[in-house]
């Protein structure tokens, strides 16, 4: 396989799948806190539903084991760039995979994706109403690119139509025009699996993946329940350099080809 680029592999990416390489690094980045002893707290005093609770449950642990009143999400939010420069993340999208490789992946942009419903669809008396219509969605996503934290979350949950057909906005305008059949012609379905800057994600999605990770380190630890998929996403508000790109894999054609 090809190498495209990205940040220079798992040493620097946080990723979901890698769990025993990034807890690690969690541990010793929270080391001044994180101690044998609080795990041994949160045995005795562990709640049921620990996850409803956010991070208080472990909080709850340091205080028991050592007396440190911190909000340990907090503390490795704050950390959590220095220890991960960037996250391991995949775009679902459908198009030619040179133009990624060329351009990078660019943050929606009303004039473009109109431009290309227009050169889709042509230029139907009924565009100009529906694009109004479906105007809410392209203000919601202009300026963004959405990711995923794992892969199969695009094939699970009917999160498969931004690879089939593309994005929900095409869908939307397909769909109105009873031209579905058009979107099979743009292009082939892809995941594209991305090293995401953490400089470039929002604060509190850095938080949130910081509260995912802290619960699957105590959760694999409790052994009460089922590891937890990586069921989250984010976006960032700008366009992600091509250079960024590890792999661009075609999950729904018959060979399953994998380019990196």
């Amino acid at each position: 396989m090809r190498k495209i680029g990205g940040s220079g592999g798992e040493k620097k990416a946080f990723i979901w799948h890698a769990y025993r390489s990034w807890r690690i690094r969690i541990l010793t980045g929270l080391s001044d806190f994180i101690t044998d002893d609080v795990f041994a707290s949160f045995a005795e005093v562990e709640p049921n539903n620990f996850i409803d609770d956010g991070c208080e449950a472990i909080n709850a642990a340091v205080r028991a084991s050592s007396g440190n009143k911190i909000d340990v999400e907090s503390v490795l939010a704050e950390r959590f760039p220095a220890i991960f420069p960037c996250v391991r993340a995949f775009h679902g999208c459908r198009g030619e995979s040179s133009t990624y490789l060329e351009e990078g992946i660019l943050r929606g942009d009303i004039d473009r994706s109109k431009a290309h419903a227009c050169q889709l669809f042509g230029r139907p008396d009924r565009l100009d109403a529906i694009f109004d219509e479906l105007q809410s969605y392209l203000i919601h996503n202009s300026g963004k690119v959405f990711f995923l934290l794992t892969g199969e979350e695009f094939l699970r949950n009917g999160t498969d139509g931004y690879i089939q057909r593309g994005s929900e906005f095409l869908s939307a305008v397909a769909n109105r025009l009873g031209q579905e059949a058009v979107l099979a012609s743009n292009g082939r379905g892809m995941i594209i699996e991305c090293d995401i800057p953490t400089d470039l994600i929002p604060e509190e999605d850095v938080r949130g993946l910081t509260r995912l990770a802290l619960t699957e380190v105590f959760r694999r630890f409790s052994k009460t329940d089922p590891v937890y998929s990586g069921d989250f996403g984010f976006a960032i508000h700008s366009d992600l350099p091509r250079e960024q790109i590890v792999k661009i894999h075609f999950p729904l054609e018959t060979d399953r080809e994998e380019r990196e």
